[in-house]
């Protein structure tokens, strides 16, 4: 529920957006079903007999895998109006909930194979449930091989996981939280920004791979302010509004771009360097924000 709000508010609502566009014939709603296989069909077995159990709990999981199952068909539509936000996520839902009821709906078919060989007739049998849960993990067991023999088919991020952060993000970052209030707000390029958060600990203006409120395009124009020399009064509103304290730069390309060097930003009179270090193709510093009267 806190997603679906999240979606909601987070974002600027029933505003298209082209990345968000998909067409109304796109194969995608398919995609998902079709890959999982068989699994998708023992889920539906299985959220179907949660569900026709009577109990309210089972009513309420089996309608959460319904609701993931209809977001995902509804792409799309949404897709059409350019609201296919969060693919990924909601394909990640998806599979959550399928691989859940891939389980269930394993053992009530195990269950019903071992009632008719042995004979019985229906209504809840104890002694079936500790062999058909064997027999169930028995005839899944094979499913878990691709995280045996390549962890890397079963998680998208693990390469990436056990490469270690390179020096450029982590050096500063480690700087940013041992040198810098904890209640410090960073303007940066965006790109960058989402290190800032995740690793610096610190509060930041915007960033790419962060909800985008409200004022984005406000938040935007202070950054350019600070990058570019521009309206002293939008970097007076960065401060006084909120709350920055700090402007984080780096030799790569940024979003927004720089005006010139990183030599001339240090020039600017009112940023003030705290932190400069060069690594091989990458150069980052970190300014401390001043008045424009001169005063910290």
């Amino acid at each position: 529920m806190a997603y679906l709000v999240m979606l909601v508010v987070a974002y600027p609502f029933l505003k298209g957006n082209d990345a968000y566009r998909m067409s109304f014939l796109s194969e995608r709603a398919l995609e998902g079903p079709l890959r999982i296989g068989l699994l998708f069909l023992l889920s539906a077995f299985g959220a179907w007999r949660a569900y026709q159990g009577g109990s309210r709990f089972g009513r309420v999981l089996a309608c959460q895998w319904l609701g993931a199952q209809i977001t995902w068909q509804a792409f799309p539509i949404l897709g059409f109006i350019g609201q296919a936000r969060e693919q990924d996520e909601v394909l990640y839902w998806c599979r959550f909930w399928i691989g859940l009821f891939a389980g269930v709906g394993l053992f009530q078919a195990a269950r019903g194979v071992l009632a008719k060989a042995r004979g019985f007739k229906g209504g809840y049998e104890p002694r079936l449930a500790g062999d058909s849960t064997a027999l169930t993990l028995v005839l899944l067991l094979p499913s878990l091989l691709p995280a045996w023999w390549d962890p890397s088919r079963m998680d998208q991020y693990f390469a990436k996981a056990r490469q270690p952060i390179p020096d450029w993000i982590a050096d500063p970052t480690r700087f940013i939280r041992s040198s810098t209030p904890v209640n410090a707000v960073f303007a940066s390029d965006q790109n960058y920004a989402r290190w800032i958060a995740a690793y610096g600990a610190r509060r930041v203006l915007v960033a790419n791979s962060l909800n985008r409120p409200s004022d984005y395009l406000r938040r935007r124009d202070i950054e350019k302010a600070l990058l570019k020399d521009g309206s002293g009064a939008l970097r007076a509103e960065g401060r006084d509004r909120y709350g920055l304290q700090y402007l984080l730069a780096t030799s790569n390309p940024m979003d927004p771009p720089m005006e010139g060097t990183l030599d001339l930003l240090a020039t600017r009179p009112y940023l003030e360097t705290v932190y400069d270090r060069e690594w091989t193709g990458t150069r980052v510093m970190i300014f401390k924000l001043r008045r424009e009267d001169g005063n910290r």
